[in-house]
């Protein structure tokens, strides 16, 4: 397994985008999104568009998405020697 710092170290150009997906067996546990956050994420975005003129039309939603904070989540510890497995 490759860490992500040695990862970095070999990256010539460019970026990676890492997702992690947890399914939860309990529907207790799973995120909640912030709704307040990617309201003034969307608004945020808007205005700059507006202010660009550029009005594709593309949709804002899925780019939110990936934006810190859009989650709110029970986090769960993992200690050092579980994330080394």
């Amino acid at each position: 397994m490759i860490s992500g710092t040695k990862l970095a170290n070999r990256l010539k150009r460019g970026k990676i985008e890492l997702v992690i997906t947890c399914e939860y067996k309990d529907a207790e546990q799973a995120a909640k999104l912030n709704a307040n956050v990617i309201k003034s994420y969307y608004k945020q975005l808007k205005e700059i568009i507006t202010d660009l003129g550029n009005h594709s039309g593309e949709p804002l939603l899925p780019a939110i998405m990936r934006l810190p904070e859009v989650f709110n989540s029970a986090h769960e510890k993992i200690d050092e020697l579980e994330w080394a497995e």
